[in-house]
């Protein structure tokens, strides 16, 4: 039996947007015969390298618990595969390491087995490199003492190949063009008069322009050589590739004309059946490439072209897994545009609206890296939804390489753009700081906290004051950009009085159409204690389930809590428990009874409830010390499950606190019909209070996502 191991790389060749309807002329289950299994094993594979893992997975599921013995090795291998294209790097490590023991995969079948477990390892690690840029010194000691054991075993599995195999072999080529791209002593002369007798052919284009990266090369001869090569292969691919890669070589040294050449002749391959992720990157290159020319109007229209790709690729991908270097393509796309949109202070109208389009789809995909697949949604469709009452107003925050920008949209659709002149790094560790300073409840920093915060007013609301007053705005909506969803606009301070205590605030993810009627107070609620030794818990349902007469209920897993959710329609579902955020988010979860239980079960669960919930309410949520992810997670969880507002803390307080805060709170909501109205008099409340309760960390770190 022979049956390679599918290579799934970090390579940027093989992060391709083909999404292929799952063949129906296969058997559904194995039987006796070994051929069977063989094929359909074989036919799985395929769909995993055509980006197919939704069926991919679905099959193997379907036939696994009918494969023989002598096929079961195979199969998890297989699923390994899946958890690495999916992202779910853990889990392929958790599978692929028993089976480097097996005597199962020799030849070039272990070397396969070997390389996807090396880059397992490294995509572990550049998530967590991905964490380092927004974690404090502590976090980053531990992070980098991560990222540094990942990438040691991925370069001990590379050498492994390269000791076993050929240099000649495809594998041993891509084994040491990864440990050149580590920077990892190899023997370049050796490898490339290896990649100069491989066949002609995509692979062999590929294995160039991977090479032509490489230090101490001969970068444009081998640029050259490819695009020769992709010539006269008669595959759009390879000549897409070899085009495209050398338009950058180019952009990079300075021949801006020349790279807009070579955009132009990377796109014609794929231009019939157009593959919007390569057509996205090879028109961003163009769009560079005038920008340096100085010709902004050419730039501005390329960008959109690629802007336009990118949403049709994300139509393609919708429900499917995604790469973290797809997402850093992407993002840089969005990035450079809105960088040129905002960096003139007189932007139009339209401008500032194509802006804000351009901030949802970067929040979306912010989302999408965290979960690891592309959600089904249009953000420009739901952004149209939204519909502000006379009150209410929109505020974005960009956080841009040189400058923070803040966009102000009004109830009659017109936008105002402010921007102050800020380091992105100087502004991020400015975020780091405060929001560990909001977060500390026996510390004796509250007047650093205070001015902190009031750098930060000045930055994003001092300018839209005048502009809110004339308008009598009451309501603020915040769509945070990068670190500034991890921390409190209600702190925000003028020097004589918090951000909370003129306006009521909220977030939105801007990924979802959000209802600003609807503030009735939920007609059934389920108050659950779901935390078996969280102290406080208990005397929280209780309190809260007095308060507003809701349904308190205890239990002890997820099957319970979901067998009694059945039972009733519940507009809101509060959840007494923990909940643990990291970068990964299969490290993420939250305990139900004495289970814990994973986010994405969690999501799947909330999904699967008979009747869609209209509020939920998660009252000790923990971010890791003061990552971002916890917003991310709640904001998915709302976007992915159709759940209208997600109520959550940034930071975990105090339970007899964080009791009397969510009592005050559903007793102000019932009072008042209106849930932000609500939060404001309840953090107001802690605010004018004259002990320790009125620092920030007892009442700041409570939000509504919408």
């Amino acid at each position: 039996m022979i049956i390679s191991v599918v290579v799934i790389t970090v390579s940027p060749f093989l992060d391709r947007s083909v999404i292929s309807a799952p063949p129906t002329n296969v058997e559904s289950k194995c039987g006796e015969f070994q051929e069977s299994c063989h094929l359909l094993l074989e036919r799985i594979q395929q769909w995993i390298e055509q980006g197919n893992l939704t069926a991919a997975r679905a099959r193997l599921t379907e036939i696994e618990p009918f494969l023989p013995v002598e096929f079961k090795a195979v199969a998890q291998a297989i699923s390994a595969n899946i958890a690495l294209r999916s992202g779910h790097y853990q889990q392929a490590i958790s599978l692929l390491s028993p089976l480097t023991q097996l005597n199962n995969f020799t030849g070039n079948n272990r070397a396969a087995l070997l390389y996807n477990l090396a880059q397992a390892y490294l995509e572990k690690a550049y998530v967590y490199q991905q964490q380092g840029q927004t974690t404090n010194s502590f976090q980053n000691k531990n992070l980098n003492n991560e990222i540094t054991s990942n990438r040691l075993e991925a370069v001990r599995l590379l050498r492994e190949i390269m000791s076993s195999a050929s240099l000649k072999s495809a594998m041993a080529i891509k084994a040491a063009l990864v440990l050149g791209e580590l920077g990892e002593a190899i023997d370049i002369q050796s490898l490339y008069a290896a990649i100069g007798e491989y066949p002609e052919g995509l692979e062999k284009i590929e294995f160039l322009l991977k090479g032509a990266k490489l230090k101490g090369v001969d970068s444009r001869s081998l640029y050259l050589e490819a695009i020769e090569i992709a010539q006269k292969s008669k595959q759009p691919l390879g000549k897409s590739w070899a085009w495209g890669y050398w338009g950058e070589y180019l952009l990079e040294h300075k021949d801006y004309r020349g790279a807009i050449k070579a955009s132009i002749e990377a796109q014609l391959p794929i231009g019939e059946n157009p593959d919007w992720h390569l057509r996205g990157r090879w028109l961003s290159l163009a769009a560079k490439a005038f920008e340096e020319l100085g010709d902004k109007n050419n730039a501005l229209k390329v960008y959109e072209e690629a802007f336009f790709s990118i949403k049709q690729l994300r139509k393609d991908l919708a429900g499917a897994p995604i790469s973290p270097e797809l997402i850093d393509l992407i993002q840089g796309i969005l990035r450079n545009y809105l960088e040129l949109l905002l960096e003139d202070p007189l932007a139009s109208q339209a401008q500032l609206k194509k802006a804000t389009e351009i901030l949802n789809l970067t929040a979306l995909t912010e989302v999408e890296r965290y979960f690891r697949s592309v959600c089904n949604v249009a953000p420009e469709a739901q952004a149209a939804q939204n519909k502000l009452t006379s009150r209410e107003a929109l505020i974005y925050t960009a956080i841009l390489n040189n400058q923070v920008s803040i966009i102000l949209e009004l109830p009659d659709q017109t936008y105002h753009l402010t921007s102050h002149p800020i380091q992105k790094e100087e502004l991020n560790k400015l975020i780091i700081t405060w929001r560990k300073q909001l977060a500390d409840r026996f510390g004796d920093d509250l007047p650093n906290t205070k001015n902190n915060g009031n750098i930060l007013f000045n930055l994003i609301v001092a300018d839209l004051l005048p502009i809110l007053k004339a308008k009598q705005i009451e309501h603020l909506i915040f769509i945070n950009d990068g670190l500034l969803r991890n921390v409190s606009m209600a702190a925000l301070f003028d020097g004589n009085k918090y951000l909370i205590e003129g306006f009521q605030i909220s977030y939105s993810s801007g990924l979802k159409s959000f209802k600003s009627h609807q503030i009735d107070f939920p007609s059934s609620l389920m108050i659950v204690n779901a935390e078996a030794d969280l102290r406080g818990v208990e005397a929280e349902t209780e309190q809260i389930a007095t308060v507003t007469e809701g349904h308190k209920l205890t239990v002890n897993s997820l099957i319970d809590l979901k067998n009694n959710l059945q039972k009733n329609s519940y507009n809101l579902l509060h959840l007494a428990t923990e909940s643990q955020f990291s970068g990964l988010i299969e490290n993420t979860s939250i305990n139900i009874g004495e289970q814990t239980i994973a986010w994405t079960d969690f999501e799947n669960f909330l999904r699967s409830l008979s009747s869609s919930l209209d509020y939920l309410t998660l009252s000790s949520c923990e971010t890791a010390q003061g990552n971002q992810y916890a917003v991310l997670g709640l904001a998915g969880l709302g976007l992915r499950t159709g759940v209208s507002s997600v109520v959550g803390s940034l930071w975990k307080i105090h339970d007899d606190a964080t009791t009397d805060f969510m009592s005050d709170f559903y007793f102000l909501w019932k009072t008042t019909n209106n849930i932000d109205q609500a939060l404001q008099l309840a953090q107001i409340q802690r605010i004018k209070r004259s002990d320790q309760i009125n620092r920030p960390a007892y009442w700041s770190s409570f939000i509504i996502l919408r």
